[in-house]
């Protein structure tokens, strides 16, 4: 139990220096660590892993040079919302943390239908 617990406090805190990192604006950093957290199996059932990483790698896709270095992120950012949606469908977290997610995920993708 105290190994489950333990284990449970340090996914918690890998999420948390992810959102660090981000909200510092080290994105590749945040991108380290949450395909860090995506490839922990205790990680993947949470929203908040989706979460963070839909919004990550919207940031990647939303700036020139890292969407030439992440030639994937729009699609893969695309598919972490997704699975946010299925995991969280009240919106929680986007509730507590506000509606910048969404305009992560599709404001780049509107302006390069406007240019």
């Amino acid at each position: 139990l105290l190994v489950a617990v333990s284990f449970a406090q340090a996914t918690a805190q890998d999420v948390k220096k992810v959102q660090t990192m981000f909200l510092l604006g080290k994105i590749e950093d945040a991108k380290t660590e949450i395909d860090k957290v995506v490839a922990d199996p205790k990680s993947v059932g949470k929203p908040e892993t989706w979460y963070w990483k839909s919004r990550i790698y919207a940031n990647l896709y939303a700036t020139e040079a890292t969407k030439a270095k992440y030639p994937n992120a729009k699609s893969e950012a695309d598919e972490a919302f997704k699975k946010y949606v299925q995991l969280d469908p009240t919106f929680a977290l986007v509730k507590s943390n506000g509606p910048n997610g969404f305009f992560d995920m599709y404001s780049s993708a509107f302006n390069q239908g406007l240019a």
